[in-house]
């Protein structure tokens, strides 16, 4: 799936899968005739959240959405925000800690911000919306290329 063009400040509504080839090749890194983004910043800002995500595909984590200014029209975003989905059982148990980085899962009932009437967003509603207008926008969900893509960097890979 393609992510569409800019609406004045943002990606359209919606979840886009891509993989990060095709989020390498998108206009949130290309930018339009309207929209000069820094092309060589958001690349490396999408080489640091690929080493992450790998990491979180090596403990079973499949559902990892990317957001923040990066599917903005922000010429030079600070980073790549985001969050991914998890049980949490397998959260407490601790398995889930092991050889991660860091870590911003969304558990159902947990608060991640609040909307400009102080109502409580969880992180999906949160991640849908621009934070200084409120108005609804896109955001991106990584997929796997195919059920083969690993890390070549990595020799010994969970299935």
């Amino acid at each position: 799936m393609s992510i569409p063009g800019f609406t004045q400040w943002s990606s359209p509504p919606g979840d886009y899968e891509v993989t990060f080839e095709q989020l390498r090749e998108s206009v949130l890194v290309r930018g339009t005739r309207e929209v000069t983004l820094d092309g060589p910043w958001r690349m490396y800002l999408i080489d640091q959240a690929e080493r992450m995500v790998r990491q979180l595909w090596d403990v079973g984590i499949e559902q990892i959405f990317l957001d923040g200014s990066f599917v903005e029209a922000k010429v030079h975003p600070n980073d790549i925000d985001g969050y991914f989905h998890v049980d949490l059982k397998y959260y407490a148990s601790g398995q889930l800690q092991d050889g991660l980085n860091a870590l911003y899962p969304h558990f159902p009932g947990l608060i991640a911000l609040r909307d400009q009437n102080g109502n409580a967003l969880q992180f999906p509603a949160a991640f849908r919306v621009r934070r200084d207008t409120n108005e609804a926008k896109g955001i991106v969900r990584i997929v796997r290329a195919s059920k083969a893509d690993r890390d070549p960097d990595k020799e010994d890979q969970k299935p």
